[in-house]
């Protein structure tokens, strides 16, 4: 199958102050780039991945519910979890 050049981004929205260690912990575990904090607000990052196009299609919901978990083993407390996928090249 055809791989293609994707890149998955997000935010973590946070409800009140949390464990920035933490939470960057997790996102490098799941191999992803811290693109900006915002104590007390969010935390932005993304990572870039080759994929099929059914990979593709299911890939914002798989790590979104891997960072849930994850947020949820640690106890952070965070209000929301925004992911989006994108790539030129899928059909």
């Amino acid at each position: 199958m055809k791989k293609y050049n994707a890149s998955i981004g997000g935010s973590i929205i946070f409800s009140k102050e949390t464990d920035y260690h933490k939470v960057s912990t997790i996102i490098s575990y799941l191999g992803y780039n811290e693109v900006e904090y915002q104590p007390y607000k969010n935390l932005q990052f993304n990572k870039q991945l080759r994929l099929t196009e059914l990979e593709f299609r299911e890939i914002s919901d798989k790590e979104k519910e891997q960072l849930r978990s994850l947020l949820d083993k640690s106890q952070i407390i965070y209000a929301d979890i925004i992911l989006s996928a994108t790539s030129q090249n899928i059909p």
